[in-house]
């Protein structure tokens, strides 16, 4: 292979591996995201008493979001 190729390909490789880092630390920021959600829900059942649905309103999360949430709940109590 010549230098020129060598290059090319070294280069695009160096590419598609800062692209999967990137990816997997978006991956990695969202589940973050989502346990830390998660905990403060069940925290605020827990301490306070409420229903799943009240303790996401206080929380502010979007109606969209409530979907992926309460199927975890479920598993927690």
């Amino acid at each position: 292979m010549c230098n020129l190729s060598q290059a090319i390909e070294d280069r695009g490789r160096e590419l598609g591996k800062r692209e999967g880092i990137n990816i997997g630390i978006e991956q990695g920021r969202a589940e973050a995201t989502f346990q830390t959600t998660l905990a403060n829900i069940q925290s605020l059942i827990t301490t306070l008493s409420l229903s799943a649905e009240k303790a996401m309103d206080a929380l502010n999360i979007p109606q969209e979001e409530r979907g992926q949430y309460l199927p975890k709940l479920k598993h927690l109590n």
